[in-house]
């Protein structure tokens, strides 16, 4: 399979990271994505044609988030993850602000988040269009009642935890959205682009480069390898977005 370039993780001027390290224990708070319905692991023998063959989810990304200063990368994204698998559903487009997610999963203080935290206030809580709550309110100002009421829209039906590469590699396969972490700093797995490497999404907004599977976003993807993926934050995966729009 060919190999690329990793993409070098480092912040532009003004831009931070900000992932706090998991505080539960595997599996509390949410199931393992192996016990999840329709999933199953793949053989690693059968990665090249399902990657041949494949939908990639890179090229289901209509704009790419910017934490402009901000510790949210967490609640970034979350939201960007979000976009993504409701794209696939054919939902329309709608933009989050994720600055509102952040205001409760950092405690109202900019010190980050965690993964767990985000996706949870997602599932049970649900995201908030920018267009009720804009982002230019900050990630200080607690969000309005009719703004946690339009976000009871905007939801995840569940999140499921990953424990190998092989269940990492797998999910991506079948459209599952990875949430993961490295050096303090929350991203989203999108393709998987051979055994040891994968495609994800930032939210440094123009950062980074062109996914070879999307043809409308030229900026906000970067290449990592397995070997990069930090397992001390937790791995989630999550795929299908509640409705009733």
């Amino acid at each position: 399979m060919q190999r690329y370039e990793v993409t070098p993780m480092i912040p532009p001027p003004g831009r931070k990271t900000g992932l706090l390290y998991r505080t539960d224990q595997p599996g509390d708070g949410s199931p393992f994505l192996r016990s999840a319905p329709g999933f199953r692991t793949i053989p690693k023998a059968e990665w090249k044609q399902w990657i041949e063959g494949g939908m990639n989810l890179s090229s289901q990304v209509w704009s790419v988030f910017d934490q402009n200063g901000a510790g949210s990368c967490a609640a970034e994204s979350c939201n960007g993850g979000f976009k993504v698998i409701r794209e696939i559903a054919g939902l329309k487009r709608v933009e989050f602000n994720p600055y509102a997610m952040y205001y409760t999963t950092s405690g109202g203080v900019d010190s980050g988040s965690t993964l767990q935290a985000n996706l949870a206030h997602l599932r049970d809580r649900g995201a908030i269009p920018e267009a009720i709550w804009p982002r230019s309110k900050g990630w200080r100002a607690k969000p309005s009642n009719e703004a946690y009421e339009a976000a009871k829209l905007y939801r995840i039906d569940e999140f499921y935890e990953v424990t190998t590469w092989d269940e990492f590699a797998s999910a991506l396969l079948q459209n599952w959205v990875i949430y993961w972490g490295y050096s303090g700093h929350a991203i989203v797995g999108v393709d998987l682009l051979n055994e040891d490497q994968f495609l994800y999404l930032n939210s440094w907004g123009r950062w980074g480069q062109k996914s070879p599977y999307n043809k409308v976003v030229d900026y906000g993807f970067g290449v990592a390898n397995r070997s990069q993926i930090m397992w001390g934050y937790g791995i989630y995966a999550f795929r299908t977005p509640l409705w009733s729009e």
